[in-house]
């Protein structure tokens, strides 16, 4: 044969009491921290058994050995909401925080509170901060004493001052003198700060002055902050165009190493350009990105070899999967079309390479596909993607008819031929000749199948078409120009012309096996194992498919050698075509093996034939795993009979 181109729901348990525990432990949390006394010369001392608690709350605790405490945060409390903790513990007060005001800490593991305590009287409360904090307390409180009659100058600030003094044990005199000694050196430092300047004419009772400096200090702080505001502007603007930039550069770049054939540099390119590019901003953009990663991770999936090849394929599908979220029908009608014909394409590449009916659900879905590209690209319209998607169409159903026995299998060849003809209509050899040597390869390929199940002259006269289609391809798929295509369009040469050699009898069958045989190796010299693996085991099992015929018509040792060579085609074919990764293409080089091992048994005496004869056998029943009648009934068919002659 020659090779062409559950859903588990898992009920949760009900939740034991134990359960509710773990989930009411995991979500409960504290505030950690140490409470120390602060000595007359700065020194901490660790407290024990400080009672601790948050104003307005329960939950007290005690700190322990060390002074170290762990307090209770209340539910609905967030990091950095404000309270204020409560300490109590016999002549002492808290000097820190200042009047016990702390947050919410973010990280309850690495952020810790030290509450200092010094002992009533201290005249270590009498800190810079905290005359500042007394100040600006007085300055909330103070509204409470405007009425409807209050007239300037009533405001009696000393009540603060000496509730204040009271409760650090001090005496009213001191922390009046405090608070005169902080306001005159703020004043005299004209350098201090508005909102220190607005405090200490507060506290001089010099209240529209402390009004007048807020405002300036407000309207300073604006101005910075309109100051910083622009810069943040001017920096995400050019943030936005080095954004940009790097994104059209990585762009550039992923698509200078697409044409290099440089697929997995492309597509690291790609993937950063998704990086850089957020759907809700730039919705075009990133569905285009994921275009470009669905393209190229094809390309390489149709390259590789081993379980990697189904990753990239199936990457590639979900990549454009992505792309038609945005690029819909109605707003994106072009771009949605593109998608569909791209998704076609790889739907078709993954169908296949896959056995079975999953194999025929995948390239039924990509003549679906197909079919909704030219719903848009109507040939008056858009006449190239409509030819293209033409094209497209064509391939698939190809694959389908080589997988479908009977008139029902001709029929989808016959309209794989009609999809061809009508791509070749726009992709004429003048004004697109790359695209109309494409299609004339993929028209000489629909025509060496029909070709292969057409008996009589018929038969012969559609090989000699698909011939003379390669042919024409090939005038413009150069070796020089374009390497991998004409590689591409020499393999398939080399197929018709081993039917052809195949059907005609004498010298000039074995100069047409020849002539196979020589186009399968001047493919192999493009399509490497380490470069194109999957296309180098194609051409593998071709070339063994031509020895093997060349071997058969030719007596002696010299035969035996072709066949020897045959088998050694096929096994190396096998290194890349595994039952896991192609099954399809693994069952027809296992049935091929079979055919020359008999051939080979034939040629054979004593034990060997024995030995030989089992292994063809063997092989013939590995094909047969994949080719079912249901699945692949030609094959089956072809493959069966193979069988029966060896064991009848």
């Amino acid at each position: 044969m020659i090779a062409l181109l559950g859903w588990v729901v898992a009920l949760a348990a009900p939740a034991s009491a134990t359960d509710h525990a773990a989930d009411e432990a995991a979500t409960t949390r504290y505030l950690r921290g140490q409470v120390v006394i602060v000595g007359a010369k700065g020194e901490r001392i660790p407290a024990k058994g400080v009672k601790l608690w948050i104003r307005g709350r329960g939950d007290p605790a005690l700190s322990r050995e060390g002074g170290v405490f762990r307090l209770l945060i209340p539910k609905g409390f967030r990091p950095g909401d404000p309270f204020t903790i409560e300490a109590e513990k016999k002549g002492y007060r808290i000097q820190y925080p200042l009047d016990g005001g702390t947050h919410v800490p973010a990280d309850f593991e690495k952020d810790t509170l030290e509450v200092r305590l010094l002992p009533v009287g201290s005249k270590l409360f009498l800190t810079d901060a905290a005359i500042e904090n007394l100040i600006e307390q007085m300055r909330v409180r103070a509204r409470d004493q405007i009425t409807a009659t209050s007239r300037t100058g009533e405001i009696d600030l000393g009540r603060y001052v000496k509730e204040w003094a009271a409760k650090y044990g001090l005496s009213l005199e001191e922390v009046r003198s405090e608070v005169e000694r902080w306001a005159s050196e703020v004043e005299a430092n004209r350098g201090s700060d508005l909102l220190k300047r607005s405090n200490a004419a507060f506290a001089r009772r010099e209240f529209e002055e402390a009004a007048r400096l807020s405002h300036d200090a407000a309207e300073e702080s604006l101005s910075e902050l309109a100051k910083i505001e622009k810069r943040e502007q001017a920096l995400a603007t050019e943030k936005r165009s080095l954004r940009e930039t790097a994104a059209m550069a990585l762009k550039t770049e992923g698509d200078s190493a697409y044409t290099a054939l440089r697929f997995d540099q492309a597509l690291a390119a790609y993937r950063r350009v998704l990086d850089l590019v957020r759907r809700e901003d730039e919705p075009t953009r990133w569905a285009a990105a994921w275009t470009d990663i669905g393209k190229a991770e094809a390309q390489i999936g149709i390259r590789v070899e081993g379980p990697s090849l189904q990753d990239h394929l199936s990457h590639s599908l979900d990549a454009f999967k992505q792309a038609l979220q945005v690029y819909t029908r109605d707003q994106f009608p072009q771009d949605w079309a593109k998608t569909q014909n791209a998704l076609g394409n790889v739907l078709s590449n993954l169908g296949v390479r896959a056995d079975g009916q999953k194999g025929n659900d995948l390239l039924a879905q990509a003549v679906e596909a197909f079919k909704l590209a030219l719903q848009v690209d109507t040939g008056d319209r858009l006449p190239e993607d409509w030819a293209l998607a033409q094209n497209n169409l064509g391939g698939v159903l190809v694959y389908q008819g080589a997988r479908t026995a009977g008139q029902k299998g001709n029929d989808l060849l016959g309209q794989a031929v009609e999809a061809f003809k009508l791509a070749l209509q726009v992709r004429t050899r003048d004004q697109l000749p790359q695209d109309w040597a494409m299609t004339q390869n993929n028209f000489g390929g629909v025509l060496m199948y029909q070709g292969e199940r057409t008996a009589g002259q018929k038969g012969n006269d559609l090989l000699g078409q698909a011939a003379e289609a390669f042919k024409l391809a090939l005038q413009v798929r150069t070796r020089d120009q374009l390497p991998q295509d004409w590689a591409t369009t020499q393999s398939n040469l080399g197929g018709v012309l081993m039917y052809q050699g195949e059907r005609t009898a004498g010298r000039k069958g074995n100069d047409l096996l020849g002539q196979a045989a020589e186009a399968f190796k001047l493919t192999l010299q493009v399509y490497t194992r380490d470069q194109l693996p999957q296309n180098w085991a194609k051409t593998e099992n071709n070339l063994g498919n031509v020895l093997m015929y060349q071997g058969e018509r030719t007596a002696g040792n010299k035969g035996k050698d072709l066949l020897g060579q045959a088998a050694e085609a096929y096994k190396q074919a096998l290194q890349v075509r595994t039952r896991e990764q192609l099954p399809q293409d693994w069952a027809q080089t296992e049935n091929n093996l079979g055919l020359v091992l008999r051939d080979q048994s034939m040629l054979t005496a004593g034990q060997k034939v024995n030995d030989l004869l089992g292994q063809a056998v063997e092989a013939h029943k590995l094909a047969l795993q994949v080719y079912t009648p249901e699945q692949f009934p030609w094959d089956w068919a072809v493959t069966q009979c193979n069988l029966v002659s060896f064991l009848t």
